[in-house]
């Protein structure tokens, strides 16, 4: 499986917030796929999670990067520390309210917050719905965003691509992260939606993503 085909999450985070002199912290790094891709084009980078298997194990692949198990809500850095803080598909995952009070006390002044988050009316998104639901926590989380208004340099939607082998490949992914047995009904209700591109080899699928970037 290849998430971000074309890789154009990094493109995004190239153009609006990473500089090669940044100190940058990135909340909800996971398994690791931008961490290792932001380590590159910066001086320093801290990462989070809150999951320590999965931390540990991103930790061992990536020693360049400092890795920290904490929680966007509870910052365990002094203030005004980073040039950038980026959330990567994250924020919807806690309290969004808190979360950006405490990226706004650890961000420098004129510093950056980055945020990227699913879009519901997604093609993935639809997909990960049909094993959990997550709409109403990810337009709650817009909408505490779009209370930092004053804040707000940009917005905006963006498409990237993901790939797998075939339909077998897609279905055990969804199985891994949501950590469930086969079920026959969520794959015909995954099927049923992707129709007449469920047998394609490979698989392309649509991921779209809303993109914000916030200025302390």
């Amino acid at each position: 499986m290849k998430q971000d085909l074309n890789n154009v999450t990094i493109q995004l985070l190239s153009q609006y917030g990473l500089n090669k002199k940044d100190n940058v912290l990135e909340v909800g790094c996971g398994d690791g796929r931008l961490t290792r891709e932001i380590a590159l084009r910066v001086a320093y980078l801290t990462a989070i999670d809150t999951d320590e298997n999965i931390l540990s194990a991103t930790a061992d692949n990536i020693p360049e990067v400092r890795f920290e198990l904490a929680s966007g809500e509870n910052l365990p850095f002094s203030e005004k520390l980073f040039d950038t803080v980026i959330f990567t598909l994250s924020l919807h995952h806690q309290c969004a309210q808190t979360a950006l009070k405490e990226a706004f006390r650890v961000t420098k002044q004129n510093g950056r917050i980055i945020v990227i988050e699913p879009c519901t009316y997604g093609q993935i998104e639809k997909i990960c719905n049909i094993y959990e639901n997550e709409d109403e926590k990810i337009i709650q989380t817009e909408q505490i965003i779009k209370s930092f208004n004053s804040h707000i340099i940009t917005a905006f939607d963006f498409e990237a691509e993901w790939k797998f082998r075939n339909k077998n490949e897609l279905f055990s992914w969804l199985s891994d992260y949501y950590k469930s047995e086969s079920d026959m009904d969520k794959k015909s209700k995954v099927e049923s939606f992707i129709k007449y591109s469920i047998d394609e080899n490979p698989l392309v699928l649509k991921d779209n993503l809303r993109f914000t970037v916030l200025k302390k």
